[in-house]
């Protein structure tokens, strides 16, 4: 099983999540800082979602950021029926750790999460006011294994998500559906909100030898921006 825990603010909320927690990043840019758990000839380095022509690179090797993910938003929300689609590839980092899409984003504490990792899982859940409900869950397992999705690192795995306008969505992976489902509510409906990519980084990460390092292509839908 994978522990999340949500830090957003002085809040703290328990949830499963590629066993991270949740911080969330909207800036990008570069940073460095002496390793504290390396050789003095080591530094730790996050690049945090940085912009490379049409892709967005994050990566990161430090160990602060263990048990957290990360991620990035649009800044403006969505109007009724999209498609949001992104083609991601993972370099390096633990194969526990998830990565995905983040859809009808409300604020730090409510929004979708639709994610997959390098052993062909997947997991879709939704946060509502720090509380986390799980369209994948089995018997308290809430990643499922699908073989429409590539495994190992340096693959390329394309995300598609469709939304009716209404409460009905469609989770795909390289054309192939691996769910639909329907917002029952779970609290309130979100029928609009912004669009983002996360990654998440485990407590098991080998950092700083081995970074975490996922690159995304975002397709976003007409009037979306980041």
């Amino acid at each position: 099983m994978r522990q999340l825990t949500l830090r957003i603010v002085v809040l703290s909320f328990v949830a499963l999540l590629g066993g991270c927690s949740l911080d969330t990043s909207t800036s990008d840019g570069t940073g460095s800082k002496p390793a504290e758990d390396s050789t003095p000839s080591q530094t730790v380095s996050t690049q945090v979602f940085t912009a490379q022509s049409l892709n967005f690179l994050y990566s990161t090797n430090d160990s602060s950021l263990k048990g957290t993910t990360v991620t990035k938003y649009t800044s403006n929300s969505t109007s009724g029926a999209f498609t949001f689609t992104v083609t991601v590839s993972k370099a390096s980092g633990n194969a526990a750790g998830g990565f995905g899409i983040l859809f009808q984003r409300q604020d730090d504490a409510d929004f979708w999460l639709a994610d997959i990792d390098t052993q062909g899982s997947y997991t879709i859940m939704k946060l509502v006011a720090g509380t986390w409900s799980y369209v994948t869950n089995n018997s308290g397992i809430y990643w499922v294994p699908n073989g429409a999705i590539k495994t190992g690192l340096g693959v390329t795995n394309t995300l598609e998500l469709t939304f009716d306008g209404t409460s009905g969505y469609s989770f795909s992976v390289n054309g192939t559906v691996l769910q639909a489902f329907t917002d029952t509510g779970m609290g309130t409906v979100y029928t609009s909100g912004g669009l983002g990519l996360d990654v998440g980084i485990v407590s098991t990460e080998n950092f700083p030898s081995t970074p975490v390092s996922v690159t995304f292509t975002p397709t976003l839908p007409s009037g979306m921006s980041w």
